[in-house]
C-alpha cells in the first residue's frame, strides 16, 4: 500500500504534529505501508525533494504570501501529482484548515484516490472551527468530500457527526514511543536528576508543553504554591517555553503578575524552566507526579508520554478528551473545572503514599503500551486504510 501524507510544518521546522506524523510513518513502514511526505515550503530544505529518515519528502509554497508564488506553487504541485498517478493509493492530510481541505480535494481528484484527514485541534479543524474560519462555507463543503476522518477523541468524532459529515469517522489517538518514554529505576532516577541539576531526593511536580493562558500556567503555579504549605521542598519542573500570546505581557514574570501571582515565582530556586527540549524523554521520568491543567487541547500527547514514563497524571478534565485517555482513576486523575483545591488534595495523597503512586504509575504505563504505543496506533491506521480503500473501490466500481 502506497500513501502520500501532507503536513504543513516538517523537519527542521518541526512542531508536535510533525513528530506525531513521523512516529506514525515509522509504525506504518514496519507494517509494510509505504509513506511519502508532501509539505509546505517553510524553508529551502525540500524544494528539490529529498529524504528524511528514509521517507521521500517534497515541498511546495502553497500558503506563502504573494498570489504569483502561490499560483506557481499550485501549478508545480499539479505537475508533480500527474507524475504520481497510479503510484498513490491513499492521501492522508494531517490537520484540516481550509488550505489542507482544498489540497485533499484536489489531490483526490487528480490521483483518483481516497482522502483521509486527521483532526489536530478542537475548534480549529473540527467542523465547527472550519465553518467559523476562513472561507467557512466552502471549507465545510470540502470537509464533506473527504473519504475518511480520523478524530483523536470521541469529542471530535461527536462534533463531526453533529455536522453530518458523511465520511467514515474513526477515533484513533496519537501515539507515544514507549521504548524512549519509560520509567527509571529509583537509583537511575536519582542519577538522572543529579545529571540534570535537579534535586536528587526531593519531590518533583512536572509539567510539559508551552507555558501560557491556554495551558493553565496560572493554575499550575497556584497548585504548586498551595502544595508547598505541606511539602516545602516541592520542586516544579517546567519542560517548555513561555508562549508570547500577548505582546503586552511577553515574559513569564509579567504573566504571573497579570494573574495576581508573585512574578518572582518564575525565578524561584524550586522552579526549573528547561525551555524547549530536544528530548523530553530524558526529563519526564525524573518527576514524581505529572500535572496538566491545560484549558484546550486537540489531544495532549505529553500526557501519554508522561504515562509511558510511569507517572501518575492529574489533569484538567476536558470534555470528550480526558476520559478517552484516563477512563478511570486507576490510570490517572481528571479534575473538573481546573479546581485548585482538588489538584492539591489528589497530589497531596500521591506524594504522601509512594505505594499508591507506584501502583497508578504502573497502570498508566501499561495503558500507554496497550492503547497508545506506536505499534498499536499504526495497526489501527493500517486497518482503517484498508477499509477506506475497499469502500472507495466499491463506491467507484
Amino acid at each position: 500500500m502506497k500513501t502520500l501524507h501532507f503536513i504543513v510544518s516538517f523537519f527542521p521546522h518541526d512542531r508536535g504534529a510533525s513528530h506525531s506524523a513521523l512516529r506514525l510513518a515509522g509504525g506504518l513502514r514496519e507494517r509494510g505501508v509505504e509513506v511519502a511526505f508532501l509539505v509546505e515550503a517553510l524553508g529551502p530544505e525540500w524544494i528539490n525533494g529529498g529524504t528524511y529518515e528514509g521517507f521521500p519528502v517534497q515541498s511546495f509554497p502553497l500558503t506563502h504570501p504573494g498570489k504569483r508564488r502561490k499560483l506557481k506553487g499550485f501549478l508545480d504541485l499539479l505537475r508533480f501529482l500527474r507524475t504520481r498517478r497510479g503510484q498513490v493509493d491513499l492521501f492522508h492530510v494531517h490537520g484540516g484548515p481550509y488550505m489542507n481541505l482544498l489540497l485533499a480535494w484536489v489531490v483526490g481528484c487528480v490521483l483518483r484516490c481516497p482522502t483521509l484527514m486527521k483532526i489536530t485541534l478542537d475548534g480549529w479543524d473540527t467542523p465547527d472551527g472550519v465553518r467559523a474560519g476562513r472561507h467557512g462555507r466552502i471549507a465545510l463543503w470540502l470537509y464533506r468530500r473527504l473519504t475518511t476522518v480520523v478524530a483523536m477523541t470521541t469529542g471530535q468524532a461527536d462534533t463531526c457527526r453533529r455536522f453530518n459529515i458523511p465520511a467514515q469517522i474513526e477515533v484513533i489517538p496519537n501515539s507515544v514511543d514507549v521504548t524512549r518514554f519509560r520509567p527509571l529505576a529509583p537509583e537511575d532516577q536519582r542519577a538522572r536528576r543529579i545529571e540534570l541539576g535537579l534535586p536528587p531526593d526531593q519531590p518533583i511536580l512536572a509539567y510539559a508543553g508551552y507555558l501560557g493562558p491556554v495551558k493553565g500556567t496560572d493554575i499550575l503555579f497556584r497548585t504548586w504554591h498551595r502544595l508547598r504549605d505541606t511539602f516545602p521542598d516541592l520542586h516544579l519542573l517546567l519542560a517548555g517555553n513561555y508562549m508570547q500570546v500577548d505582546p503586552n505581557h511577553p515574559t513569564l514574570e509579567q504573566f504571573l503578575a497579570r494573574h495576581d501571582l508573585p512574578p518572582e515565582w518564575a525565578n524561584h530556586p524550586h522552579v526549573h524552566q528547561t525551555g524547549k527540549l530536544p528530548d523530553l524523554a530524558h526529563h519526564l521520568p525524573c518527576a514524581d507526579v505529572f500535572l496538566f491543567p491545560s484549558r484546550q487541547e486537540g489531544f495532549g500527547t505529553v500526557q501519554i508520554e508522561a504515562m509511558a514514563c510511569g507517572l501518575p497524571c492529574v489533569v484538567n478534565d476536558l470534555p470528550g478528551i480526558s476520559s478517552d485517555i484516563y477512563p478511570d482513576s486507576e490510570v490517572g486523575f481528571r479534575v473538573a473545572g481546573n479546581d485548585v483545591d482538588t489538584y492539591v488534595r489528589i497530589i497531596t495523597d500521591l506524594l504522601r503514599n509512594p505505594e499508591q503512586r507506584a501502583r497508578i504509575g504502573a497502570a498508566a504505563r501499561a495503558r500507554a503500551e496497550s492503547a497508545f504505543s506506536v505499534e498499536a496506533v499504526a495497526a489501527r491506521y493500517t486497518t482503517l486504510y484498508r477499509e477506506t480503500l475497499e469502500r472507495f473501490a466499491k463506491a467507484h466500481a
